[in-house]
């Protein structure tokens, strides 16, 4: 299971050495709390439009030919993950850790994508997780994921900065 550690000195720590990066802003805009990692991509963006964000939807895999072109070194997917913790806990995971916690209305595992990003251009992957309150259809995303996609999108842009992307 994952476990939640500071998130800014986590993300620094797992993108010391990145020499470019790609994000995947993964969930379902109108599955409530599952459009998490949208909303953190989206912050990310608006506060630095020059990164690769891809905003996923629930097909993340669609998203893998140009981010084999651009050959990033490093991956982040951000997504609304089951990790048995409070609503709107925030935990970065490992590929092998990805199979213990669950990501809602992928076409693909996550894990799948990491390792073909692996295989293929040798990027090191990672998940954010956003433990969702509740999932539905068509309700409004909780207030406390909200908080926490702005504090991820928020401690990415800082992390990157602190490694020179």
């Amino acid at each position: 299971m994952p476990v939640q550690t500071d998130l800014p000195d986590e993300l620094q720590a797992r993108l010391n050495g990145a020499t470019g990066i790609a994000v995947f802003g993964v969930g379902y805009e109108l599955g409530s709390d599952d459009g998490a990692g949208l909303l953190a991509a989206k912050g990310i963006l608006r506060r630095r439009p020059d990164l690769p964000v891809y905003l996923t939807g629930s097909a993340p895999e669609n998203y893998t030919g140009p981010v084999v072109k651009a050959h990033p070194s490093h991956v982040i997917f951000i997504d609304a993950a089951e990790m048995r913790m409070e609503p709107g806990t925030v935990a970065c995971i490992d590929q092998s850790e990805i199979k213990g916690t669950h990501f809602s209305t992928h076409t693909l595992p996550l894990s799948t994508i990491m390792e073909y990003l692996a295989l293929s251009i040798g990027a090191k992957s990672f998940a954010v997780g956003i433990q969702p309150a509740r999932e539905g259809f068509g309700e409004e995303v909780s207030p406390g994921v909200q908080a926490a996609a702005e504090r991820v999108a928020e401690d990415i842009v800082k992390a990157l900065a602190e490694v020179g992307l």
